[in-house]
C-alpha cells in the first residue's frame, strides 16, 4: 500500500512531463526518428530520476500530508525545468553543419553576456515582469527545501545558491555547446548574473521566512511533548 501511494505522488509529475513533451513535439512526433527519441528522453528522464530516487529513500510510512508535498515539489521542479531549460536541442549533434557558421552564431551569443551584477535590474527596475519573474521563480523552492529537506541555515542557503547558478550554468552549456545546423531548431539562453541573484534571493527569502515559522510554531510543541512524555 504504501508503495502504492509513493507511485501515486509521481503521477502530477510523470503527468506534466508527458504535456511538455506533447507540447513541444506533436507536430514532428511521427518523424522523430532514434535521435528525436533519445533527445525527450535526455530532457525530461533527469528530473523524473530524481523524483523516483527521493520519494524511494525515505521512510515507508509517509503521511498523506508530507507524500502531497513531495508530489507538488516533483511538479514544480518540472515546470521550472520547462521554464528555463526545456527543450535541448540534442539531435543537432547527428545533424549535418558547419563548424564556421557555429562558430559565427556562438560567437555572437557569447557579446550577449551579463556578468556584471545589478547591469540588468538598473536598466529594466524592480517593477518588471523579468525582475519580478525571476525574483518569484524560485520563491516555491525555498520553502520546499526547508520543509522536505530541514536543512540548516548554511547548508540551505549553499544549497539554493548552486540551484540558481546551476540554472543560469546549464543555459549557458547547452547554448554554447548545441549546434546549430541550417534548417533546425537553435538553443539560445540568455545567460545574466542579475538572473542568478533574484532566483537566489527569492529563495532565501522564502527559506528564511519558513524556517523562522517552523521554528517558531513546531519548537514549543515538541518542548511540551518532551514535558509530558
Amino acid at each position: 500500500m504504501n508503495t502504492f501511494k509513493k507511485l501515486l505522488t509521481l503521477f502530477p509529475v510523470l503527468f506534466i512531463s508527458l504535456n511538455f513533451i506533447r507540447s513541444r513535439y506533436r507536430w514532428e512526433f511521427n518523424d522523430l526518428g532514434i535521435f528525436g527519441f533519445v533527445e525527450i528522453a535526455l530532457n525530461v528522464l533527469p528530473i523524473l530520476f530524481f523524483a523516483s530516487w527521493d520519494v524511494f529513500r525515505r521512510p515507508l510510512k509517509l503521511s498523506a500530508a508530507k507524500l502531497l508535498i513531495m508530489s507538488s515539489f516533483y511538479f514544480y521542479s518540472m515546470v521550472v525545468f520547462y521554464l528555463t531549460i526545456f527543450s535541448v536541442p540534442f539531435r543537432n549533434f547527428f545533424l549535418p553543419f558547419q563548424w564556421s557558421d557555429v562558430l559565427e552564431d556562438k560567437s555572437y551569443y557569447l557579446q550577449t553576456i551579463s556578468l556584471i551584477p545589478f547591469k540588468t535590474i538598473i536598466e529594466y527596475g524592480l517593477v518588471n515582469t523579468q525582475v519580478i519573474g525571476n525574483l518569484i521563480m524560485l520563491m516555491p523552492l525555498g520553502i520546499y527545501i526547508s520543509v522536505l529537506y530541514k536543512k540548516s541555515v548554511v547548508n540551505g542557503m549553499i544549497t539554493l545558491l548552486t540551484i540558481a547558478f546551476g540554472i543560469e550554468f546549464l543555459q549557458f552549456l547547452f547554448s554554447v555547446i548545441i549546434p546549430s545546423p541550417l534548417h533546425s531548431l537553435s538553443y539560445g539562453r540568455s545567460t545574466d548574473i542579475d538572473d542568478v541573484l533574484l532566483n537566489f534571493s527569492g529563495a532565501a527569502f522564502s527559506f528564511t521566512i519558513c524556517r523562522w515559522v517552523i521554528q517558531k510554531y513546531t519548537a514549543p510543541f515538541q518542548v511540551r511533548l518532551k514535558k509530558t512524555s
